[in-house]
């Protein structure tokens, strides 16, 4: 028999360093202790701002609901498990399909268009109007809600939207046998109404009136642009200027001679002057011999002279030019031309919607009509 000797316990000593670590959780206490202010006060800021951004700053949301109740006729047939989960399937696709055409494009072009100017402008957009509008459905009660800023209105498009979806997705999920004969009008005047609008959107591009008013807008800001940026060169004309007269009359205060650092910086002026004010060459404006500069510069009261003549040309020269830019109104012409750019884009959009919606529209007539006409003639299988 082999006995196996039992191993001693480890003593203390021989632990790991980590078996002696302890958690002390007092110090996170005691920061929290220190900072109760903080930490309490940072969440109550938060939810007072939100208070008063809800309450006095943000308009209040009003939300209207309108039901719509989805009926299909069917003959009670007992089937098999199997069928009967297959139905169950089919229904449930049915009710989302239902449901998600709510928010559909065409539903809501038809509402924008049965409103009209009940509308504000904004929301006679596609997209805009979309935003508003949601869908819940619970068995088979769908329910259409809209949120506005007006109640009056948002009862008025719920409504409008329940009447509008529900006209919209009969005819599509009728149970009512329908024939070639009685589809074909149908897709006749759905080809009438898409050539409509396809006519109309290709004559707004032949016009186009959106890349003349780009190019408008952006010259007229460009002429505004170098106004401001004249005005921005003069005024920093002016500041050297008197920027100099006062180092000038610190020279002539203390009879000290001009030095031909301030000739040259004179010169200069005179020179940036005239180059942005007028574009004259400097040699008409200055009767002055280069050769002198270094060595017989004038005195510092000549120069003061020329600086005071210099400032009152410069300031007459920016008030001639902020009065001229005040007197074009480009800023009004700006905004006027924008506008109507918005606008034309606003108008390119919406022909373009009603040209998709009304090919959309007779798309799936049309295919309608082929698997009509398709199970019309084919003979029946039994």
């Amino acid at each position: 028999m082999s006995e196996t000797q039992a191993s001693s316990p480890v003593p203390p000593a021989a632990w790991p360093a980590y078996y002696e670590d302890e958690i002390d959780l007092r110090e996170y206490f005691d920061v929290l202790r220190r900072r109760w202010l903080v930490v309490i006060g940072i969440p109550v800021v938060a939810v007072l701002v939100a208070a008063v951004l809800s309450f006095f700053v943000l308009p209040p949301q009003y939300e209207a609901t309108a039901g719509v109740v989805i009926l299909k006729a069917r003959t009670d047939v007992q089937f098999e498990p199997k069928i009967r989960t297959e139905l169950n399937e089919d229904v449930k696709a049915r009710r989302e399909a239902l449901q998600a055409m709510v928010t559909s494009r065409a539903v809501a072009a038809q509402v924008i268009e049965r409103l009209g100017e009940q509308l504000p402008a904004k929301q006679r957009q596609v997209d805009v109007l979309l935003d508003s509008v949601s869908s819940k459905l619970t068995g088979d009660l769908l329910t259409i809600q809209v949120k506005d800023t007006d109640p009056d209105l948002a009862a008025n498009l719920a409504n409008t939207w329940a009447e509008t979806y529900v006209t919209y997705v009969n005819p599509l999920f009728s149970d009512v046998a329908q024939t070639p004969e009685t589809l074909a009008p149908q897709v006749k005047d759905a080809e009438a109404n898409y050539q409509a609008a396809e006519q109309a959107l290709v004559q707004f591009l032949a016009d186009n009136p959106i890349q003349r008013l780009q190019r408008e807008v952006d010259d007229l800001q460009r002429r505004i642009n170098k106004q401001y940026a004249d005005l921005r060169a003069l005024d920093n004309l002016i500041d050297d200027v008197k920027v100099l007269q006062a180092q000038l009359a610190q020279g002539v205060a203390s009879s000290m001679p001009t030095t031909v650092g301030n000739s040259l910086a004179a010169v200069f002026l005179r020179a940036r002057a005239f180059t942005v004010t007028s574009g004259a060459q400097l040699e008409t404006q200055l009767q002055l011999d280069p050769a002198a500069w270094a060595t017989s510069p004038q005195d510092a009261m000549s120069w003061q002279r020329e600086l005071d003549a210099l400032l009152t040309t410069l300031q007459m020269r920016r008030d001639e030019l902020s009065q001229a830019t005040q007197n074009a109104d480009w800023e009004q012409r700006l905004l006027a031309l924008q506008s109507e750019l918005e606008h034309q884009r606003a108008r390119q959009k919406e022909l373009t919607d009603s040209r998709d919606l009304a090919w959309d529209t007779y798309s799936s007539l049309r295919r309608k009509y082929a698997e009509v006409k398709v199970a019309t003639e084919a003979p029946d299988l039994q």
